[in-house]
């Protein structure tokens, strides 16, 4: 082949790749954020409670009355809350372990930030609901 050719074809491949490796981190920066977005906090019944209260402006009748159904369906709803939690977690850890060895250590820092969720923000308890 003449050098030309070489050249062409050698410009071509570096843009392919380049192009390649763009669109995958642009993908997968995709991902991250798509599994960081499913870690988004599930209000406590507590924190439910205070949030209907400023809303709706409950009196205190009607406060009494969403305590007890509250208190009637916190189990299930912690049940719901704690398999939801370990799943999310699970799910994580393997996508973490999955992308670790294509990543460098900065990156890998990078990506652990992004997929930690955020701890919930206390919110103050009106009512116990135990």
């Amino acid at each position: 082949m003449k050098k030309g050719n070489w050249l062409v074809l050698s410009l071509t491949l570096l843009f392919g790749i380049l192009i390649g490796a763009s669109s995958t981190t642009i993908y997968y920066e995709g991902i991250i954020k798509d599994l960081a977005s499913l870690s988004r906090h599930v209000p406590q019944a507590e924190e439910l409670l205070v949030r209907l209260d400023n809303y709706c402006d409950l009196d205190d009748e009607q406060e009494k009355i969403i305590i007890a159904i509250l208190r009637k369906h916190k189990k299930q709803l912690d049940a719901i809350r704690q398999n939801h939690e370990e799943a999310m977690a699970s799910i994580r850890q393997s996508f973490e372990k999955s992308l670790e060895p294509y990543l460098t250590p900065d990156q890998k820092k990078k990506v652990r930030a992004i997929l930690t969720p955020p701890k919930p923000a206390a919110v103050p308890a009106k009512n116990s609901m135990d």
